[in-house]
């Protein structure tokens, strides 16, 4: 694979690769940093663009900018596209035991290989063997790992609507401090240190966040 480079991409550049992507059925050699550089090459068009069009729209740089800034965009999307049509076929046949070769492809391209290879045993494992394989599509992403719709000030929010939903997302978490009471929906909750407590997830992630208690597992009811 090429190396990084510093330098910023043109319009030549992205034409021929584009060019290059959809006339071979092989993934072809790029630099590393490709996307990052698309979307900042992409970016300075169009705040050239933009520019231009303030100072006098019916200029022939501005209309030359707004032409370069369309086609990129388009050639963009079709690298994108066929690039990734290409690694998805190559993570069908990596998951039947081929050996394929992801040395051109960038981070990200890696990360969606490894993404789709992923599905792809485990639906050849369910298909062909009956059996089911755990993927990170399937496994359960525990609500602490993302941020809540709305952070709370204090350890604990005040209080959660459980009509809000049909299923309260609860999550099972092992206190590391004494804490005072905090009011919920239905109940008032006075837990200690060591106690290990069903909690809604708003608050059971809150207490999490603030290093306050550890979570063991989740659940809906």
């Amino acid at each position: 694979m090429m190396a990084p480079s510093t330098e910023r991409l043109t319009f030549r550049e992205v034409s021929q690769i584009s060019k290059k992507e959809e006339n071979s059925s092989d993934l072809q050699e790029v630099r590393r940093d490709l996307y990052p550089a698309m979307r900042e090459y992409i970016r300075k068009l169009k705040e050239d663009c933009d520019e231009e069009i303030k100072v006098d729209p019916l200029s022939i740089k501005a209309t030359g900018l707004t032409n370069e800034y369309k086609k990129a965009s388009q050639k963009a999307v079709i690298i994108c596209q066929t690039r990734l049509r290409k690694i998805m076929l190559m993570a069908v046949r990596a998951g039947f035991g081929a050996r394929v070769d992801v040395q051109r492809m960038t981070e990200e391209e890696k990360e969606f290989f490894e993404s789709v290879l992923e599905e792809v045993k485990a639906t050849k494992a369910l298909a062909i063997e009956g059996q089911v394989i755990a993927t990170r599509r399937t496994v359960p992403v525990s609500p602490c790992a993302v941020p809540l719709k709305e952070e709370v000030a204090s350890s604990c929010p005040a209080s959660i609507d459980r009509d809000a939903d049909e299923k309260v997302q609860m999550v099972l978490i092992r206190m590391l401090e004494d804490i005072p009471p905090f009011k919920g929906n239905d109940r008032t909750y006075r837990l200690s240190k060591e106690d290990v407590v069903h909690l809604p997830a708003v608050f059971g992630c809150a207490l999490v966040r603030s290093g306050k208690a550890i979570e063991i597992g989740q659940s809906k009811i």
